[in-house]
């Protein structure tokens, strides 16, 4: 079993709630990443999701059907939105789709509790960090299947499995409290996206 099968099995086992945090945080880490980059790069589909990211942390810090009811609209709205069913595809038309997709997830998690959201959103996030790292080889003219590009998306991988796994531990040690989400927030704050430094010394 690798790590990230080990990763799929302890997200399915955390409770309802937990692997919604979880969700939650992976998907506001790649938020905050797309919201750093420069205007001309970000995509407003993308952008328009954020405050719900706010919303839902509010409704797991303080429950209420009122909160509940208004989360459930919004996925109903953004689920019948143009290029909603098309992520994942091959020719998604909007660039990277990485935090588009981890919102999403983050918001079915909380009004579907499918566990497979929670594991969606953890692998998005460390899925975003390889290919980052792929991109990077690309531009330096690697094959891709090298050994020094293997290394590449594992060093950049790396710091984003170690946020899930600690997240995990964090939620399925506490539970969902004002305090475990705050601690959860500190974990995917730290560090830019897929940061990294390999043996060659380039980031």
């Amino acid at each position: 079993m690798t790590k990230l099968d080990q990763l799929v099995e302890r997200i399915h086992a955390l409770p309802e709630a937990a692997r919604t945090a979880l969700a939650l945080g992976c998907a506001q880490r790649l938020m905050n990443h797309h919201l750093s980059l420069p205007p001309a790069q970000r995509d407003p589909f993308t952008e328009a999701l954020a405050p719900d990211l706010t919303l839902l942390w509010e409704a797991l810090s303080v429950p209420s059907p009122k909160a509940d009811a208004a989360l459930r609209k919004l996925l109903k709205k953004h689920s019948s939105e143009p290029y909603a069913d098309q992520i994942g595809r091959n020719g998604w038309p909007r660039g990277d789709d990485h935090p588009f997709a981890a919102a999403m997830y983050a918001l079915k998690a909380y009004c579907l509790s499918d566990a497979k959201f929670g594991v969606g959103s953890a692998m998005r996030l460390i899925d975003a960090a390889s290919d980052m790292a792929g991109s990077i080889s690309e531009g330096l003219g690697e094959d891709l299947m090298s050994p020094r590009a293997k290394l590449r998306r594992q060093e950049a991988t790396r710091p984003e499995t170690n946020r899930v796994t600690a997240a995990i531990g964090l939620m399925g040690r506490e539970g969902t409290t004002a305090g475990s989400l705050k601690k959860l927030r500190k974990i995917f704050e730290g560090g830019e996206l897929g940061q990294f430094r390999g043996r060659n010394g380039s980031a």
